[in-house]
């Protein structure tokens, strides 16, 4: 596999592999990384779910980086 390394450097981003790991292992260390808080995601935008429309045509057109969150205002 290629990986144009740029990419990481620029986004300031870690690649962290694993050779020849089976399913099971992957979800062990995937499961311990997330319980230790070593897996944050990045959140670039939380908005109503009434503006679902709008986010959905920003990530259509990547203009965002990260994960957009929708709440519900739960009457």
């Amino acid at each position: 596999m290629q990986i144009d390394i740029r990419r990481f450097y620029l986004r300031h981003t870690r690649l962290i592999g694993i050779h020849n790991a089976s399913k099971s292992y992957l979800k062990e260390v995937i499961n311990f990384m997330v319980s230790r808080g070593g897996v944050k995601p990045f959140i670039s935008k939380v908005a109503s779910i009434k503006d679902a429309p709008a986010l959905h045509e920003l990530m259509e057109s990547r203009g965002v980086v990260g994960k957009v969150v929708m709440l519900h205002e739960w009457d």
